[in-house]
């Protein structure tokens, strides 16, 4: 009797796990508030192309821009119910809902998220790069070929943008509530020709444009439609870009073009050569060098370029390199502070050692009394403790 009550208790956790099963695995009769979605980015990738788009059972497809596409935000196609039903059967038997919630392994790769939703489950995969599952990888295709009538709105092509334009899309319509056009995002998608096409077309540049053009390429056709002088505000400004940003080409390009190269900013008095020192972009000061930049300008307080050199801690070889160019290792500024003193107050750690041994004198007095040591914070944030605390090292030697 023992051991029949027992069978009867095994057989009833079977069924309903069977049921359970079945009851997961089963298609809701109506389709309507059903989805599926694939969604494909690369983490890290500023600028690369990523997309969401899903699938409703209520007989739509929708692209979501999700960065580096040809347009922004959501677009919306028809979607036939019957193509919905048979794309979901496709997957369900491809072993879909029985894979795990993330699968491979890669840095930098992309990513893709294959994802069912209804009423009653979510079931989800992450494929998170060369995980090689067959069933995957066939459900993956049949997803982008369902979605290939989206294309046109993924990638900032010159192919795409005419389909846009022939489908009576306006190049310069408001995309993104920010005055941003198709040829904004061609512009950031790099594609010069796409940019030829657009601006054949009719496209207005705006500033962002002019901006966001990281290529000569890009540059020279924004240049050229806009009209812009070279001894103009703008075009000082797209130089000073250009170097914040280490867009080396276009630095070269700008000068080439006429753009005086030791112009400095307005209120600052920052020529582009201290913006490169300041930011470490070592390929940058190059090419200013290599274009006639002077190295003995100041600022509008009497700093000069070896005080920007301080500022970047992460490359204290640019500070001998500005050394070598015949700087003074003591001068001082119209505070009477040294390039040493203003390392000291940054916990410039590296450069304060590359200053030292190059002969800063750690005991000079700024027009306040007081010397580097004394310039060292006395409040300092949790994740500059140490550097503080090896500048002070360096200093009491």
């Amino acid at each position: 009797m023992k051991f029949s009550g027992i069978r009867l208790l095994a057989c009833a956790v079977l069924t309903l796990l069977c049921v359970s099963d079945a009851s997961t695995q089963s298609e809701p009769a109506d389709l309507t508030h059903s989805e599926i979605s694939l969604e494909e980015r690369v983490p890290g990738c500023e600028g690369c192309p990523a997309r969401r788009v899903t699938f409703r059972g209520a007989g739509a497809v929708e692209f979501e821009c999700l960065g580096g596409c040809a347009v922004p935000g959501i677009q919306i196609i028809r979607f036939p119910r019957e193509q919905f039903a048979t794309l979901l059967a496709a997957i369900r038997s491809a072993g879909f809902f029985y894979l795990p919630r993330r699968v491979g392994r890669c840095f930098d790769c992309s990513i893709a998220t294959v994802a069912y939703r209804d009423r009653r489950r979510i079931h989800e995969v992450v494929d998170l790069g060369f995980a090689r599952i067959p069933a995957l990888v066939e459900i993956q295709t049949r997803l982008r070929d369902a979605a290939k009538p989206l294309d046109v709105y993924a990638r900032p092509t010159r192919a795409n943008y005419a389909a846009l334009l022939d489908a009576g899309w306006n190049p310069n319509d408001d995309l993104d509530d920010v005055g941003g056009t198709m040829l904004n995002y061609a512009v950031a998608g790099g594609k010069a020709d796409a940019v030829e096409l657009l601006l054949s077309r009719g496209a207005v540049v705006n500033r962002r444009a002019l901006e966001s053009a990281m290529s000569p390429e890009s540059l020279d056709l924004l240049w050229t439609a806009a009209g812009v002088r070279p001894a103009s505000e703008q075009a000082r400004s797209l130089l000073w870009l250009a170097t914040r940003n280490r867009w080396d080409r276009n630095v070269a390009w700008l000068i080439a073009k006429g753009v005086d190269v030791n112009s400095a900013q307005p209120e600052a008095g920052t020529t582009a050569l201290m913006l490169a020192a300041r930011f470490g972009h070592e390929s940058t000061v190059d090419v200013l060098l290599s274009h006639k930049a002077r190295t003995d300008l100041r600022d509008v307080k009497g700093s000069n370029l070896l005080w920007y050199a301080v500022e970047a801690d992460h490359n204290s070889g640019l500070v001998s390199r500005v050394l070598a160019l015949g700087l003074a290792v003591d001068a001082v500024n119209s505070d009477g502070r040294t390039a040493l003193m203003h390392a000291a107050e940054t916990c410039a750690a590296g450069n304060v050692r590359a200053l030292l041994a190059a002969g800063a004198d750690p005991d000079r007095r700024d027009k306040s009394g007081k010397t580097a040591r004394d310039l060292l914070p006395r409040l300092r944030r949790a994740d500059r403790e140490r550097a503080c605390d090896a500048t002070r090292v360096a200093l009491t030697r």
